[in-house]
This record gives structure tokens, C-alpha cells and sequence, in this order.
């Protein structure tokens, strides 16, 4: 029941209503004793309806009493009296700095002032032993002495912490809630979690007890949003909010706020980071930077006055003028000497130039190359040479990097991750998420600010370089979407900056399609299928045999000329990909990789830490586009090898590098599985085939066809009797849901749908032949399923003996264990590894909550595993191209015609 005006709580008199929030309501009183004007908050009954609670209330009451401090809001007194239990606080006047944000963008002094004040704040009641879990904008009071923080509502002590149980609820909320909240209020979040959806640090999603690393958080997202005018997590809904902050990073704040200072960027980061050790330890080291910023900001030299201006730039014309009349009168020189360059790898590092990571790219001005490496632990990041320096830098951030590609000047390098197309500053170190993308192929960057880059799946996008959402340039065809692996990739800017050059994948053909930004009417370039690079009135490209060439070519018309120039080979050329490891500058430098050697892989055996316990090389090139699997005696290896143009699927003995190729009779071979028995094997005919085919697996006997579809196939398991196969099916228009058949092996039975509507290539059958896991999206993520497996069940009946979600965080790859007590899977990036087990007993299944192993080492697109007899973790690991060299062609010209 709310208080009437002139009704008193003990000495307090209350004079008119101010709010309400979750826990109660807010009042305007005076203090009839000190005549002062405070705000009572009366609590909820049900806050303190119990003994437990109340005695928690007072003790937390004694705690936050202890806050005395400038920037934050006194707690006066705590009281009770007829059966209403009340807070007592100091009455503030003025607006939340939720409200502030909602009018207009805050002064950069402002942003640094208000931050400072909830830093000193925020580190007197963390020194108090108080965390507050609750930090976000809608709890600071901007008042003219200064910002003040309010609501301990969900404070704790930093130390003593307390089951999830109702016993550890916050029971004390000193915040003031608008009874018709802005549109722009945030989300809040009720029952368990604990806090404000889009201010939480991600150990609070995971279940964890916050402390004051989460609250380093929530203010580095505050940080955010008051320097650009928005959130660093978007989403339409929360749990779109949540993933964001599980998975994303934002952008930099200085790309989206003109004249903040980058080292902003480098708090909001640290502030920001997953993982709390990663982030400052206290409040009061982030407010020591933030006001050396400040401090700095101040020192900068005033802005010359337009008449200066005016003069200076007469003055540097006619500096120009003179000094172009004098050079080419008197200092004409020669042409530059044609040099190449060898560049080796820094100790340690693997240079990575194959269709999985691209090219080296050389900056515009010729004089640095940014190149994809590896350490001996197989983690990738982007080192940085420049041509005057012996050594090589690697750039921070830049983990898992590929397609590194060059602004237009030269200051930044923009490279793609498993997920994210991302921005590094060369000079200042600062990285950037720009947008979303499922594995990049290749970007290019115009002198209007304008990125257009390829994924592996998709047609061709362009987003601003400032950040905002990437929409579509190009799209598939619909012949493109009938093939496996089509895709448009490797654009490349014409040096008009509207043009665009790209390699349209659609295996088995390739081609090089030229379209403008804003006309997606494509012109074919005949005879070209690589990646290709422009310069001075030539567009090169290689031929399938590894020979890079310079072509004459005719900008206006867009055409190609018949003269045509050798300039180096051979270079590293990948016909599984139409990729050349080449770039160009715009003032003609070259570098490419040099070279007849193949990429290496090797399959390395890794126990339940992660750490290498065995390896396997001298195997041919394992293909990425497909698995491989470990046969049930656990002496062979099932996998997928190309030799030359020709990818197969092969069969290997782990004892030795001895190898059988299996798909010799049809197209090539894919993904495979092994017969119970492991004397046959299941293949699919060739990368993105149509066909199930059955052999011996020492190769011997003819191919048998068991399954024909119209679409693509992938064997992913076989019965425990032997009577059938387990297999996904994709048709034709591969942008379609999954689902996943069943192939019979008696004659006279054709195949049947089980599974419809799964997501992704995971499907795995238990040993024993009982359960099927595998994965699917309809909770708006990937995750991991297993239901009972019937041979003879339709899609209608599949799930009527039940199903059992394995992953709550996202999941995919499910591989049963040989014993079939535990199920690994990955999460949907695939750079982590997770194990649960598996109990089943009166045939009621059971699973245990997922542990994770180990973060996967290999590249996050293309991770694919099995699980020996003997436990351990086996996984292909690229080591590089051997026999290549990095070469460099400085002042390269064409032969005389």
C-alpha cells in the first residue's frame, strides 16, 4: 500500500511520491529531527518476509552505511515500523545519466569528468568490501556537485559469498524507477540472473559470483555508451543481448566518435574483456588513465586561426610548384633498378599463404607486407614487416587471423576472423570489430571509406570502414546455390574506386566477374580464374599452372588487351580454392610466394589437456572441406586427402604413413564413416557429391552406390547390426535446413527421412547404435541434441522416445566416445573443445552438465576431430606450405615491346 503526504515513518514525514521499483517504492520526506529533506525507500513484504532475510538485510544495511563518499549516495538510516520496512537515503536533485544519455551526445570533457567521479565512487566501495553488481547508467544521479552513484540494490561484500540460493537474493535497492519508463530504458532481468541485462559481465550469465571485475565491466560498457551515444551489445531481444556479450566484441569508440582520443579505446577494451582476469583490477587504475587523458587533452595546441590557414596553404602550394618546377628540370633521374627481395619468417613462425588465410599483403606505398603466421603451438596473428627493418612484428589482437587487406592509407590493415571482420590500427595497435562475417574470403578497401569483402558461403558485402551493418553486393544464382561450396570471393578494387573485380567459385568452374557499386550488372573477364590485383593499365592474375602475369587492360572499357607479360613463376597457386598467393601495391610493388613445394598437414594425437602426445606426418594434403574419423578398432585412419587437382577419400594405418586411396572408380571422395566391423567404409562421391558409395576398406572389390540423392550427402554413422547408414542430406539449394536419412543396405528398401531441420555438418551415431546426436537451430543458436535412433522411425515419430539438448552455450561437431559414456562437441565457432557424459540406466538417458577440455589449435573454420580407443583427440594441424618463399618485386616493368 503506497504512503500518503504528512504520513510519518518514525521521524520522517512524507511530503509526495518520487517512483517505485521492483523491490518498493520511493518517497520524498523530511527529516523531522534534522529538518532535511531525504528519500525513503519502503520495501516489498516479501523482501524481509523471512528471518533469514531480514537478518541478511540489516547486516548488508551496516555494510553500505560504511559508503561515505562524494560520488555516492549516503544510506541515512534503515528503519521498521508497523510492519513496513524502510531505507533511508540522501535526497538527490537533479537526472539519472540515463536520462542525460537520452537528450544528446555528452562533451568529451563530460564523458571523462562523469567517468572519473564514478570511478572514485566504485573504488571506495570496493575498498569497503562492497560489490555492486548493479552498475549502469539508470544508477548514477548527475548532480551539480558532481555524478553520484546510486542503488546498492544488489550490492554484496566483496568476500563471504553465498549459495544461489533464495538466501543470497538481493534484498537491498535503494533505486528510483520512473513509473513510465523511457523507451530507452534498458532491459532488466529477473529471477536468477542477477543485474541489468546489457551492463553484465559474462560470468554472471555463466552462473558465477559476480565481484569487482564485474563491476570493472559494467562500467567499461557505461564508458561506452557515454563516449558514442550507444551500447556496445545490441540485440532485439535478451537473449540476442547476452550472446553479444558472450561472443562479440564492440566496435572501437573512437571510429564512432570524432576527436576522442584512441587510448579511450584501450580502457573500453581492457574493461570489456571475456575473461575477468584480463580486465584492470581496480577502479582506481582505470580513473589514474582516464585522467592522464584528460590531462593530455588539455595540453593541445589551439587551432591556428583561417587566415593563418589561408597563408599556410598559399605558402605550401607555391612550395610545391617551385619544388616540382626544380625537380624536373633539374633533377631527372633515371628509372629505379628492378629489385626482388627474399623474406623469410620470423623464428618460430610458419608463414600461412594457402586458400585457408590468404595472401601476403603489400601496403600501398610499397613499403610493408602484412602476412598471416603460425607458432609451434599452431596460433595464427598478422606480423607486420616493413622493408627498411630485419625483423618482423607481430600485431596483438590479430589471433586467428586471415585475408589481411590494406586501407587506402596505409594506416590500418583490415583481416577477417572466424566470425568477425576486424580493423587493427598498424601504429597504434588498437583493433576494431567491424562486422559479422562467417568466414571471410578476402576484403578490399576503397579511398571512400568503402570495405567489400567475400565469405565462404555467401555472395559479396560492403560496410563503411566507420562501422554500421554490412549489406549485400552480390548473390548467388540460383545454379551457384545448387552447388556445393559456391560462393563470390577475392574482390578487389579497379583503382577508380568504384569497380570491383571478384572470383565467382562454383566448383567444378571458377571465373572473374567485374560489377560497380552501384550497378550489380557483372562483366565477365574470359580466361581469368584467380584472385587478380590492377596497376598502372595491367591486371594480374595466375594461371592454374602457378605463372603470375601482367595483362593489359582497358579501365574505360573494362576489357581486357591481348598483350600479356610473364613476371614471376611459379607462384603458390591453390586450385581448390582459384587462389593465387599474390598481391600488388598501387604504386607496383610485388610480392607473392615463391615456389613448387604443397601445403603440409599432419594428424596430431592430443590427450583431455590438449597437450600433443603423438603425431602422424608424410600423409598427402588432408582436404579442409571435409572430416575424418577413426575406425572402431582404432588402428586406421578414415580422412579425405587431395593429390593434384583430385580430392579422394583415403584410408591410413596410425601405426605408419602407409595409405590406400578408396575413391578411385568415382568422382573422389568426402566425408566418411566406417561399417561396425571397420572392413568397409561409407563415402560421399566427391566434395559436395549427390552419392553414398560403399567399399572394402583395404580398397579392393568394385563401389557400391547405396544412396542417390537430389542434392548433397554426407555419411555420418552406420547401425550396430550393419543394415544401415546414417547420413545428412542438403538439397540443391544449399541455403536450405538440413535433415538427416537413413540408407538402407537390403535390398529392395530405399532411403527415408529421419531428422528434418538440422543445422550444420555434425551427426554422429553412438557405438552401440542407440542414440543419435547432432545439431540443430530452432533455439535461435546451434546446439547439440541426442534423441533414440530407429532405423525405421519417420520425422513424425523420431521424437517421440524423447530428445535431450547436451549444450546450453551453443554446440556443434558431437562425437560419441568409443564407449559411448561420454559425448564431445565443440562450440559453434569451433575453437573449443567440451566433453559430457552419458549414463543410461532402465533406459532412461541422463547426461551430465558439459566441462570444457581445451582450446582447439588449429583454424576455427575448418576444426574437425574424432576420438581414438584410446581416449585421446585426434585432429589434423596445418603446418604450413613447405618449399615457398616470400618474394618481393620492387620497381618491376614489363619488357619492351
Amino acid at each position: 500500500m503506497g504512503l500518503a503526504p504528512g504520513q510519518k515513518l518514525g521521524p520522517y514525514e512524507v511530503v509526495a511520491p518520487l517512483g517505485a521499483g521492483g523491490m518498493g517504492e520511493v518517497y520524498r520526506a523530511r527529516d523531522t529531527r534534522l529538518d532535511r529533506t531525504v528519500a525513503i525507500k519502503v520495501l516489498n513484504s516479501a523482501v524481509v518476509s523471512s528471518p533469514e532475510l531480514k537478518q541478511r538485510f540489516e547486516r548488508e544495511a551496516r555494510i553500505i552505511s560504511r559508503l561515505n563518499h562524494p560520488h555516492i549516495c549516503t544510506l541515512h538510516d534503515v528503519g521498521h515500523q508497523d510492519g513496513t520496512d524502510f531505507l533511508v537515503m540522501e535526497y538527490l536533485e537533479g537526472e539519472t545519466l540515463a536520462q542525460r544519455l537520452t537528450k544528446s551526445a555528452l562533451a568529451i570533457p563530460d564523458v571523462l569528468k562523469i567517468a572519473i567521479d564514478i570511478l572514485d565512487g566504485l573504488d571506495q566501495a570496493h575498498r569497503a568490501g562492497v560489490v555492486h553488481r548493479d552498475l549502469k547508467p539508470g544508477n548514477v544521479m548527475l548532480t551539480n556537485v558532481g555524478a553520484k552513484l546510486l542503488d546498492f540494490g544488489l550490492a554484496k561484500p566483496a568476500v563471504a559469498g553465498t549459495s544461489s540460493s533464495a538466501a543470497s537474493a538481493p534484498v537491498f535497492s535503494a533505486a528510483m524507477t520512473l513509473s513510465s519508463p523511457s523507451p530507452q530504458s534498458p532491459l532488466t532481468s529477473s529471477g536468477a540472473l542477477v543485474g541489468t541485462v546489457q551492463y553484465m559481465a559474462p560470468e554472471q550469465f555463466q552462473g558465477k559470483e559476480a565481484d569487482v571485475r564485474s563491476d570493472i565491466f559494467a562500467f567499461g560498457a557505461m564508458l561506452f555508451e557515454m563516449a558514442t551515444g550507444r551500447r556496445p551489445f545490441l540485440g532485439k531481444t535478451q537473449i540476442k543481448v547476452v550472446s553479444a556479450i558472450l561472443e562479440d566484441d564492440p566496435p572501437s569508440a573512437s571510429q564512432l566518435r570524432s576527436g576522442l582520443a584512441p587510448a579511450m579505446d584501450d580502457v573500453i577494451r581492457t574493461c570489456l574483456q571475456k575473461v575477468p582476469d584480463d580486465r584492470y583490477h581496480s577502479a582506481h587504475d582505470i580513473a589514474l588513465e582516464l585522467k592522464r587523458i584528460s590531462e593530455l587533452s588539455k595540453q593541445r595546441l589551439p587551432e591556428p586561426k583561417s587566415i593563418s590557414k589561408l597563408w599556410l596553404a598559399a605558402a605550401l602550394l607555391l612550395g610545391v610548384v617551385l619544388g616540382g618546377l626544380a625537380f624536373y628540370f633539374l633533377s631527372r633521374k633515371p628509372p629505379a633498378q628492378a629489385v626482388a627481395l627474399s623474406i623469410l619468417p620470423p623464428s618460430g613462425i610458419t608463414f600461412n599463404f594457402s586458400g585457408l588465410y590468404g595472401p601476403p599483403a603489400i601496403s600501398p606505398d610499397g613499403a610493408h607486407i602484412a602476412v598471416v603466421g603460425s607458432d609451434s603451438s599452431g596460433t595464427r596473428m598478422l606480423s607486420l614487416r616493413s622493408l627498411d627493418r630485419t625483423t618482423s612484428t607481430a600485431l596483438p589482437g590479430t589471433e586467428g587471423a586471415s585475408y589481411p587487406f590494406w586501407s587506402p592509407d596505409g594506416k590500418q590493415v583490415g583481416f577477417f576472423t572466424s566470425n568477425f571482420l576486424k580493423i587493427v590500427d598498424v601504429a597504434g595497435r588498437s583493433v576494431m570489430d567491424l562486422c559479422p562475417v562467417a568466414e571471410g574470403r578476402g576484403g578490399t578497401w576503397n579511398n571512400r571509406g568503402v570495405i567489400v569483402f567475400g565469405s565462404r558461403t555467401t555472395g559479396l558485402f560492403r560496410v563503411l570502414a566507420s562501422g554500421g551493418t554490412a549489406t549485400a553486393l552480390t548473390n548467388l544464382t540460383d545454379t551457384e546455390k545448387q552447388r556445393f561450396a559456391a560462393n563470390h570471393r577475392f574482390p578487389v578494387f579497379l583503382p577508380d574506386n568504384e569497380h570491383i573485380a571478384y572470383v565467382v567459385q562454383s566448383p567444378p568452374t571458377a571465373q572473374v566477374l567485374l560489377i560497380s557499386l552501384h550497378d550489380p550488372r557483372p562483366v565477365v573477364l574470359p580466361g581469368i580464374i584467380s584472385n587478380v590485383a590492377f596497376n598502372q593499365g595491367r591486371i594480374f592474375h595466375v594461371r592454374a599452372d602457378g605463372t603470375l602475369l601482367a595483362q593489359d587492360f582497358d579501365s574505360k572499357r573494362l576489357s581486357l588487351e591481348p598483350h600479356i607479360e610473364v613476371v614471376a613463376k611459379p607462384v603458390g597457386y591453390d586450385g581448390q580454392f582459384n587462389y593465387a598467393a599474390f598481391s600488388v601495391s598501387s604504386r607496383g610493388a610485388i610480392a607473392y610466394e615463391e615456389g613448387a613445394g604443397s601445403t603440409s598437414n599432419e594428424l596430431v594425437r592430443l590427450d583431455r589437456t590438449g597437450k600433443e602426445v603423438g603425431r602422424l606426418s608424410g600423409l598427402n594434403p588432408y582436404s579442409a572441406a571435409a572430416g575424418l574419423r577413426i575406425s572402431p578398432q582404432g588402428d586406421q585412419l578414415l580422412y579425405v586427402g587431395t593429390e593434384g587437382t583430385r580430392t579422394d577419400t583415403w584410408v591410413a594405418q596410425l601405426s605408419r604413413a602407409t595409405r590406400t586411396r578408396i575413391s578411385l572408380e568415382s568422382q573422389g571422395g568426402a566425408f566418411g564413416t566406417w561399417s561396425p566391423d571397420g572392413q568397409r567404409v561409407a563415402y560421399q562421391n566427391g566434395v559436395g557429391g549427390d552419392s553414398i558409395i560403399v567399399r572394402s576398406s583395404d580398397g579392393l572389390g568394385s563401389e557400391q552406390v547405396v544412396a542417390k540423392m537430389q542434392g548433397t550427402v554426407s555419411p555420418r554413422g552406420w547401425s550396430a547390426d550393419g543394415n544401415y547408414i546414417v547420413f545428412e542430406y542438403w538439397a540443391k539449394d544449399s541455403h536450405s535446413p538440413g535433415e538427416i536419412w537413413i540408407a538402407p543396405l537390403k535390398r529392395g528398401e530405399a532411403p527415408h527421412a529421419l531428422v528434418r531441420n538440422i543445422s550444420s555438418f555434425g551427426a554422429d551415431l553412438s557405438p552401440d547404435g542407440k542414440w543419435l546426436a547432432y545439431t540443430s537451430e530452432e533455439s535461435g543458436r546451434l546446439e547439440v541434441y541426442v534423441i533414440p535412433f530407429s532405423p525405421v522411425a519417420s520425422p513424425e515419430s523420431a521424437l517421440t522416445g524423447g530428445r535431450w539438448q547436451i549444450s546450453f552455450e551453443g554446440g556443434s561437431q558431437p562425437r560419441w566416445s568409443p564407449s559411448g559414456k561420454e559425448l564431445f562437441f565443440s562450440n559453434p565457432s569451433a575453437t573449443t573443445l567440451y566433453v559430457t557424459s552419458i549414463k543410461v540406466e532402465a533406459g532412461k538417458f541422463q547426461s551430465s552438465n558439459p566441462s570444457k577440455l581445451f582450446d582447439l589449435p588449429l583454424h576455427p573454420s575448418w576444426t574437425f576431430y574424432d576420438i581414438g580407443r584410446d581416449g585421446n583427440i585426434y585432429m589434423f594441424r596445418y603446418v604450413g606450405r613447405q618449399g615457398f618463399a616470400l618474394t618481393m618485386l620492387l620497381n618491376w616493368r614489363p619488357s619492351e615491346q
